[in-house]
């Protein structure tokens, strides 16, 4: 991936990339797959500490 530019918002990612190698849409749903994941790890590993 070449990765041109990000914006990251509070529920939302825009990103400006290329595929090195590949199709886009490959690298796209790798991608989604792979932080999607992370995540979740995350959430679940670290719950959220705000209280209200």
């Amino acid at each position: 991936m070449v990765l041109y530019g990000y914006v990251i918002m509070s529920n939302d990612i825009h990103l400006v990339v290329q595929s090195s190698e590949g199709l886009l849409s490959d690298l796209i749903r790798d991608f989604k797959k792979f932080t999607s994941k992370t995540i979740l790890d995350k959430i679940q590993a670290e719950p959220e500490s705000r209280r209200e």
